[in-house]
């Protein structure tokens, strides 16, 4: 490459790294937060590689692995037991690559080129190899592109450490030569776009249903939802005509307050409710962890308010009751939606008795583990009677027949003791309204 491509190069790698790291600043902040907390670690991971010239520089990765005692190996297979389970998504996702944007920015990689390695591969180079050490490594290449699932690779084979030093090394080496040889801008864009484009990654990311998938929609949908209020509370403040003299506090507060309220949202746990179990409890906590994030903000700003722009309380106080309504309003709509589309082609339930064993249907079938559709509890215990069991209303026995013709209930479900006499009355009661699918759950009580 020219000394002009090596510097329009350059000037490529600093735009798009600046524009990266103001992109995704906010994931890389929560992605450190969770791992800090799963690792019990800071959640930064730096080491030592080996970058242009041979000379050392620390690459900077969100941090995937727990320490174990007797496995200090730099080789890395897919079945890893120091991979955590959150490490496991932000790897296979690239997310824990995010950081090497800084390093992008500060000169020791490029955005294309050989991945930078520990000390003993690359500065190990001989003869013509060592032209790979002529450039910055790279965050991707051909090189990474061909071993995407190099960790996959390593997991099959008996001896990774081996297979990696005498196979995929010698062969990274051949590829970074040719592409060192005629690397060009062009190239680089092309090989950015097609790491961007590799759709193994997006379909992990967006569509996996696992909890943590589940988690961090809650954390990018809050984060959305956050910026959102706090542009309409500036809106609302001035009548929609913000004065530009403001726009500079406005972006304070986006970068002070939202990550407040991610860390305050974690440590309050309130995205470890799943979509369906969404109720008045959790709304409360959200409530309790939005009064928390906006106290701990007015009192870092009482604190600085020296070294920072002012702006108007009356916004803070607007955003913080539009905070508590989108953000509540998303996940009841959620909620909302799932039991709507739960409850198709399902069987209508009633459930005679209000214990743990009801619960424990009732979330199975919000879960879509059986095909029954929750509508009602019956129980002769008066303290109850009038309440839900997760949003399932309880009504009295004696209301039975009344419940069964007007839900058109066709199955109940008997969670339980009861006696022969009462199973046997309560059979024909039911027989007579039609009912004929009743499944005893409980053992049967002495008389």
């Amino acid at each position: 490459m020219t000394v002009y491509g090596r510097c329009l190069k350059r000037f490529f790698d600093i735009v798009f790294a600046l524009l990266g790291i103001l992109l995704t600043w906010w994931i890389i902040l929560i992605a450190m937060i969770i791992t800090s907390i799963e690792t019990k670690s800071f959640g930064l991971f730096m080491q030592k590689r080996v970058g242009k010239d041979a000379k050392l520089f620390s690459v900077f990765k969100i941090k995937t692995m727990k320490q174990l005692k007797g496995i200090d190996t730099t080789i890395t297979t897919a079945n890893d037991m120091r991979i955590t389970k959150y490490g496991k998504f932000f790897r296979d996702t690239k997310v824990d690559e995010l950081p090497q944007l800084f390093n992008v920015l500060f000169g020791s990689m490029s955005f294309v080129g050989p991945r930078p390695d520990v000390a003993g591969y690359a500065d190990k180079l001989e003869g013509e190899d060592r032209i790979i050490l002529s450039v910055r490594p790279g965050i991707t290449g051909p090189a990474s592109l061909k071993y995407k699932n190099e960790e996959a690779i390593l997991a099959r084979v008996n001896n990774p450490k081996e297979y990696n030093d005498k196979v995929i090394w010698k062969d990274k080496i051949e590829i970074n030569k040719e592409y060192i040889k005629h690397g060009s801008l062009k190239k680089d864009i092309q090989y950015v776009l097609k790491t961007l484009g590799q759709k193994d990654i997006w379909i992990e990311f967006f569509f996996q249903k696992t909890s943590k998938v589940r988690i961090l929609s809650f954390l990018f949908l809050d984060i959305f939802i956050s910026l959102g209020t706090i542009i309409l509370s500036y809106l609302l403040r001035f009548n929609f005509l913000i004065e530009p003299n403001y726009y500079t506090s406005m972006i304070t507060i986006i970068l002070l307050l939202i990550p407040i309220k991610i860390v305050v949202f974690l440590l309050f746990r309130v995205y470890h409710v799943a979509w369906c179990f969404f109720g008045l409890l959790e709304y409360k906590q959200i409530v309790l962890a939005h009064v928390v994030s906006y106290v701990f903000f007015t009192l870092v700003y009482l604190i600085f308010r020296n070294d920072t722009i002012p702006f108007p309380v009356s916004v803070i106080i607007i955003d913080m009751f539009l905070s508590i309504f989108f953000i509540g309003l998303l996940r009841i709509s959620k909620r909302l939606y799932l039991e709507k589309n739960s409850v198709l082609d399902k069987e209508k339930l009633l459930i005679v008795g209000a214990n743990v064993k009801s619960v424990e249907i009732i979330k199975s079938a919000f879960r879509g583990e059986i095909d029954y559709n929750p509508l009602a509890l019956v129980s002769d215990n008066e303290d109850i009677i009038g309440t839900y069991f997760l949003s399932i209303p309880v009504y009295s026995k004696s209301s039975i027949e009344k419940i069964v013709e007007e839900l058109e209930i066709d199955t109940v479900m008997i969670v339980e003791q009861t006696t022969q006499k009462e199973i046997d009355e309560l059979f024909a009661l039911l027989h007579g309204d039609d009912v004929h699918n009743i499944k005893i759950i409980e053992m049967f009580k002495n008389e």
